[in-house]
């Protein structure tokens, strides 16, 4: 579950530097290999071409049927330096074909109300309450899971290492009697592959053997029982690497040191997508989707990093193709919506030739649509969604209190990281705290625990106060914390909160309890009494922890509220299948416990990597895209939900855009034999609206009969009337406001429906036409979606997802007027809203009449400058310089000199997506029609700030969305 802004992280960089898309960095295409033995000849051009800019090599990135290139970042500066300087000297290098910027791209950890690393599941989410069927509560005693002296004996996966004949699905990994797993007579656990079929692919021995998946990852503990015992040839985990180190200084910074492997115990993400995909039966029944199927794990992270460089995640993508994997699984990415980063296009080039990569859709969609993955931005470039699962678990261990020395009273809870808590701990009552301001040094005791309110809101869906522990935690003597919700629907079941974080701010423990008993415990405390808590469980002990197993009748099936929407600002409709992610039984290293219950699309991916797995065991020899074409054939549509989970009236379908073509079912994908040539059908914008065709072709030894029909989606607006901004699906009005039932109509060579039949082995190509209903308003981007549904004779289900933009792109705007504005590079104010507005007309901005050879020296110079903030993307920023008394427009102003990006022969990717801050600084230079600059004369202008919409035409000015700053004056000398 890892994310944040692909194209780049426009927070702004006051210092000695206007870079901004390329603050990071840079990432570089060579023509060919040659290139790669010239990394000094193009730090030092960058140094001849702009004196004070020193470049530092990052990495080489090289394959020969992929990419040669190599990553740089800018280590100093010393003068103004912005992007169109240095892409300028960059492009320029006659090497170089193209220049990225290097991004930073977020691991999809567990999901966020703010969308930042935290606790993350709400209280509805263990789906209990008035919906729930009683729990199902196994009590198996889990022993020791943390040495890491004991080396399991190396081994190839034998055929019992996974399901056998005699145990498939049964998940006995012990003779001893201690484990309860599914499949043991009288068991009350569920397994949690019958929803997706995986279960009866299980059963047929179809467990991924001879398959190899690869995962870029934060690492992995390979030396856990259900991940093989053992790293290195010969083990489960047989391959990889450590791209990054295990340092903890900085953990998101750009200075790496690789290691000798990709082991870890310090990040659980890894071992925790890698065991869905892969893992081996362990306690509770738990079972990766192709247990027998080998991993490589690509660590990508450094220790309790939540961020990727993306030129890491190209090398790791290189590195892990070229060892000849078959499926490639990244739980990696963030808000984007172009297909035109470093790191989209090389994982484009690998699937073309010949490898299955899946990528995850993101956990941003409490944002609302347009999010789509950035790195899943090409078309062939498959991301999958998160659905809840049927059961949600929870781990529970027992305790007891005491009051006032009184006899112990049992008790449950859920215990965090770390777990190292005092025999007993005196909880130590602090009135009126809850958590959400520095609290002041209380004098705790290491042996004392507060009880702190989740600082969550569930009934207005909002940030109360910080989450973060840090001010809570350090500062304030405290070493134990324990959380309760604020509004918790299951008064005697904990709410299951991952809380690594606890790890961040040195506490000894942490963890969280239902409301209801901490409100007693807290209100005994406040009585004066004291309160004892013995809380024995510990991961390295041999204490019983539990597993609830609760019935999820809210939000099981469904799209879960974090899983990000497309489409993309390329018209590709976002995810194309769903798999469950939600409330998801992982594991996690052994010094945590050994497992863990976690959410996000991170987990519904490698789920999806799993399952390709078992679909080309069967089928070895099937592309990259037949293998994606059949998993979402295969899929069920699901019903869509509001942010809350509470359902859609009129049982509406979720829109593609959320949910692809619907649930995973595993059984009939791998066994299909009524097959598509496509995943999807992208019918594009109004504006450019056609019939598209697909083809459907039997596989079979016998004839079949089709009957092809149209089940409609629900309709969503992207605005709220009145507005530009895409409104946010967490908004409590979204599906009332932004929500009809008006789909668009499809017609099958002219009909609602069409009957065809299909011999053995024949193909037939059907055309499907599409109509918008009247009475939308196009002014509000309305996405309508829906499914071409196929049965046939022998009871098969197809379904292929559609989608249809119900506006023009070219008519969308791009610009927010309220947040781009004329500013001047001293109104910097770094520690309050970033770039303020210049509104003093009368004050004279001196500017050279001639730009120095250095344009670096011009940093000794106040520049004007603008900042704009998007509401929707754009491929291309333009810049006019506007007479303010007649309007005159004198062209595009040059940032400085060269901004016309250097050659036109080279390619400078520069895109832009919602919600992104950009700025520029003006030295007073026009561009004209041969290239070169000439000064402006003096005079009292507007910066006209033009942003290409999405489907413009850069050659047409009234494709460019507008908005002029305020006047300013220079004065040329």
């Amino acid at each position: 579950m890892l994310f944040t802004p692909l194209t780049t992280l426009f927070f702004l960089v006051p210092l000695s530097t206007a870079l901004d898309q390329f603050r990071h960095g840079v990432i570089l295409e060579y023509a060919d290999a040659s290139g790669l033995t010239k990394r000094d000849n193009i730090v030092d051009h960058v140094a001849r071409s702009l004196p004070g800019v020193k470049l530092k090599h990052r990495m080489d990135l090289s394959s020969d049927r992929i990419f040669h290139g190599a990553s740089f970042r800018v280590t100093e500066t010393a003068g103004h330096v912005d992007d169109n300087l240095l892409r300028r000297a960059l492009t320029q290098y006659r090497d170089v074909i193209t220049v990225y910027p290097l991004d930073v791209v977020q691991l999809q950890v567990q999901p966020t109300f703010d969308d930042s690393r935290g606790a993350a599941v709400r209280p509805r989410d263990v789906a209990q309450g008035a919906g729930a069927e009683a729990d199902h509560v196994a009590r198996a005693r889990v022993p020791d899971q943390t040495s890491t002296r004991t080396r399991a004996r190396k081994h190839r996966p034998r055929e019992d290492a996974g399901l056998t004949d005699s145990g498939a699905g049964t998940g006995n990994s012990s003779a001893s009697g201690l484990y309860v797993n599914y499949g043991t007579e009288g068991s009350p656990l569920v397994n949690p592959h019958a929803s997706t079929g995986v279960d009866r692919l299980h059963a047929e021995q179809l467990t991924g053997r001879g398959v190899r998946i690869a995962l870029l990852d934060s690492g992995i503990d390979a030396f856990h029982p259900a991940l093989g015992g053992g790293y290195g040839p010969g083990f489960k985990v047989y391959g990889g690497a450590d791209l990054t180190g295990e340092s903890l200084d900085d953990p998101n910074s750009s200075v790496y040191t690789p290691g000798s492997s990709p082991l870890t115990q310090c990040e659980n993400h890894g071992t925790g997508t890698a065991s869905v995909a892969a893992g081996l039966p362990y306690h509770f029944g738990f079972v990766g989707v192709a247990p027998n199927a080998s991993i490589e794990m690509y660590k990508v992270m450094k220790c309790r990093a939540t961020t990727v460089h993306s030129d890491v995640g190209v090398k790791a993508s290189i590195m892990a193709f070229d060892s000849g994997v078959d499926v490639i699984s990244m739980s990696i990415g963030g808000p984007g919506g172009w297909s035109n980063s470093a790191w989209a296009i090389v994982l484009e080039r690998i699937i073309a030739q010949g490898t299955l990569v899946i990528v995850s859709a993101g956990n941003f969609g409490a944002k609302g649509p347009w999010i789509a993955n950035g790195i899943a931005g090409g078309f062939d470039t498959p991301n999958v969604a998160s659905a809840g699962g049927p059961y949600s678990p929870t781990l529970i261990a027992n305790g007891s209190y005491s009051v006032n020395g009184g006899p112990p009273i049992p008790m449950q809870y859920v215990p965090g990281y770390p777990a190292n808590w005092s025999s007993s701990v005196e909880v130590l009552y602090a009135p009126n705290f809850t958590g959400c301001a520095p609290m002041p040094d209380l004098g705790a005791k290491p042996n004392q625990v507060i009880l702190l309110q989740s600082p969550w809101t569930p009934q207005n869906a909002d940030i109360t106060c910080s989450t973060n522990l840090s001010d809570t935690a350090l500062g304030s003597g405290l070493k134990n914390m324990i959380l309760y919700m604020k509004h918790d629907e299951t008064p005697d079941q904990p709410v299951p909160i991952d809380l690594l974080d606890g790890l961040l701010y040195a506490l000894d423990g942490m963890a969280t309890m239902s409301r209801s008993l901490a409100l007693q415990l807290v209100q005994h405390a406040a009585q004066g009494d004291k309160v004892t808590l013995n809380l024995p469980w510990r991961p390295d002990g041999p204490e019983t922890r539990m597993l609830s197993m609760a019935k999820n009748t809210v939000s099981g099936g469904r799209p879960s509220y974090f899983t990000s929407w497309g489409p993309s600002y390329e018209t590709k409709l976002g995810p194309a299948v769903m798999a469950p992610g939600g409330m998801s039984l992982v594991l996690s290293g052994r010094m945590l416990g050994g497992l863990d219950v976690a959410s996000g699309t991170s987990f519904s991916t490698p789920y999806i990597a799993g399952v390709a797995a078992l679909v080309k065991q069967v089928n070895p020899g099937l592309s990259p895209a037949d293998v994606v074409n059949r998993i979402a054939a295969a899929a069920r549509p699901a019903p869509m939900a509001s942010w809350r989970d509470d359902p859609v009236p009129g049982g509406l379908l979720a829109p593609t855009f959320q949910q692809g073509a619907g649930m995973i079912d595993a059984y009939a994908a791998v066994h299909a034999t009524v097959v598509l040539n496509v995943s999807s059908l992208a019918f594009n914008d109004t504006a450019h609206l056609k019939p598209l065709s697909f083809e459907i072709c039997n596989l079979g030894t016998q004839a079949v009969d089709v009957h092809i029909a149209h089940a409609p989606a629900a309709t969503v607006y992207s605005f709220a009337p009145g507005h530009i901004k895409v409104k946010a699906y967490r908004e409590d009005d979204f599906v009332a406001q932004n929500v009809v039932d008006k789909p668009a109509s499809l017609t099958f060579a002219g009909s609602a429906t069409l009957d065809i039949h299909l011999a053995a082995g024949q193909n037939y190509t059907v055309t499907v036409a599409a109509v918008p209903p009247a009475g939308l308003d196009a002014a509000r981007l309305p996405l309508l979606s829906g499914f071409v549904n196929m049965t046939t004779s022998a009871g098969d289900v197809l379904t292929l997802p559609y989608g249809i933009i119900g506006e023009p792109l070219v008519d969308v705007h791009n610009l927010d007027p309220q947040k781009t504005f004329l500013t001047y590079d001293s109104l910097w104010d770094e520690f309050d809203n970033g770039w303020v507005p210049f509104t003093n007309s009368s004050q004279s901005i001196v500017l050279p009449q001639k730009v120095p050879a250095d344009p670096t020296t011009l940093y000794n110079t106040s520049l004007p400058g603008w900042t704009f903030v998007t509401v929707f993307g754009s491929r291309l920023l333009q810049v006019h310089l506007i007479r303010n008394d007649t309007g005159e427009d004198l062209g595009q102003v040059a940032l400085l000199p060269g901004s016309d990006s250097g050659s036109p022969a080279k390619k400078v990717v520069d895109t832009w997506i919602r919600n992104e801050r950009s700025f520029g600084q003006w030295a007073g230079q026009l561009l004209q029609s041969d290239g070169t600059t000439a000064a402006a004369p003096n005079g009292t202008y507007r910066f006209s700030i033009q942003l290409l919409k999405v489907s413009g035409n850069p050659q047409k000015p009234g494709d460019f969305d507008e908005v002029l700053t305020d006047p300013f004056r220079v004065e040329m000398v």
